[in-house]
Formats: structure tokens, sequence, C-alpha cells
């Protein structure tokens, strides 16, 4: 059985509803956290393929999350970050973090579409 879970953190319920619609077309189990604790709870309950983080706050401001949402996966999780900010500096400091990837809005809704399908089809 293929693992089809994703964790979306985002503070604003608005921004992760659409990207909960956008999951679930690709028959996908979505949990949306509404902080960072419950983030690390969600991933630890249901080892996701893909967190989705929609916010950068807690990953510049000495947080830790990524290493804290690495320890508590079992297995290698994709950390996709989609946010408004554009500055190189910001885009670096999140990888170097450990993101794996990173998206602006406004974004193509087909473009993460077709990621999730990617990333999910890889898993199989």
């Amino acid at each position: 059985m293929t693992n089809n879970r994703i964790v979306i953190y985002s503070p604003r319920r608005s921004s992760a509803l659409i990207i909960k619609e956008i999951a679930k077309q690709s028959c996908c189990e979505v949990k949306h956290c509404f902080s960072t604790e419950q983030t690390i709870n969600a991933t630890l309950a249901t080892q996701p393929f893909l967190i989705i983080i929609l916010c950068v706050a807690p990953i510049i401001n000495g947080e830790r999350l990524i290493p804290r949402l690495r320890n508590t996966s079992k297995q290698r999780t994709t950390i996709l970050v989609i946010a408004w900010q554009q500055s190189e500096h910001t885009i670096l400091r999140l990888l170097d973090a450990g993101v794996d990837q990173y998206m602006t809005f406004p974004m193509c809704m087909t473009r993460l579409y077709g990621k999730i399908s990617y990333l999910l089809n890889n898993l199989r």
C-alpha cells in the first residue's frame, strides 16, 4: 500500500484549504495543522510522504522546525515550503535549514498538483 499522506502546516486556514483541495485531487489524505507542535505530532502519527509548510517564520527564526520534523519521521519525507518571500537570502536560508523545495505565491495550481502527483508516483 502506498503512503499517500500529506501534512500541511499553516497558521492561516484559507491558504491551507486551497492546498488541501489540490492534494485531495491526487487521492491523498491531508492533515492541516495550525502550529509547529501540532505539525510535529501529526508527522509522528501519520508518517507522511510530503510536508507542505505555508510560512517561513518557524524555519528561519531559530525554531529548528525542519530538524525536528526530520527526527520525527521514520522515512525521508519531502518538505516543500510555499510562501510569498522571493528574496534570494530567504530562499537560501530555507534550503540551508533542510527544506527540499521552495515555491512562491502566487503559483500555478496545476504545477503544485503535478509536483504532488510526481512525488506520490515515485513512492510506488
